[in-house]
């Protein structure tokens, strides 16, 4: 699939889940909560959880911009137009912290969000996010395309329901009760 594909795939899962309408701010936990999981592949050289955990980071970005109003295929593909830069000298580590870092600003700039430049800034924030993530898929031999659809596989008949904002799969519903 391309990435577009996936992009559009993810859209309308999470409008039929009434994510695209949900609140951003329970959005971006869920990006501190993947971007975690991110860290503990890296932590370990689990290339498996690495994998996966760069699409589950960017299915909670595009269901972001569509929270955001941002349009996530502009940004994936400006995004991809930059990886021909990408800095093969960087150690994995100073990728993930500049993430990271990026992560932070994304939070300020939404926590921002009645300033006039914050959808400005928050889809220039998106972009170098998603462009450290293919950076960061490129040092563990996977392709962008490949980490989204792994995620995307995961999530397409995944079932649930909305909670105080968030949607909840259905097996974690299960293990509250």
């Amino acid at each position: 699939m391309t990435i577009t594909d996936l992009i559009e795939n993810v859209k309308g899962w999470s409008t039929a889940k009434g994510l695209d309408k949900a609140e951003p701010l329970k959005q971006m936990l869920k990006l501190f909560e993947e971007f975690g999981e991110l860290n503990a592949g890296i932590a370990k050289n689990n290339t498996t959880l690495i994998k996966d955990s760069i699409g589950d980071v960017m299915v909670v970005l595009t269901i972001l911009c569509q929270q955001l109003n941002l349009d996530a295929r502009e940004i994936f593909l400006t995004a991809d137009s930059l990886t021909i830069h990408h800095p093969k000298t960087l150690e994995i580590e100073v990728l993930s912290l500049i993430t990271g870092a990026l992560i932070g600003k994304l939070s300020t700039a939404i926590l921002n969000r009645t300033n006039r430049t914050h959808g400005i800034k928050s889809n220039l924030i998106i972009r170098e996010i998603v462009l450290k993530l293919y950076f960061i898929s490129k040092y563990y031999d996977f392709t962008k395309e490949q980490c989204f659809e792994t995620a995307w596989n995961e999530i397409k008949d995944r079932t649930g329901k909305m909670v105080d904002g968030v949607f909840v799969k259905a097996a974690d519903l299960e293990e509250g009760q």
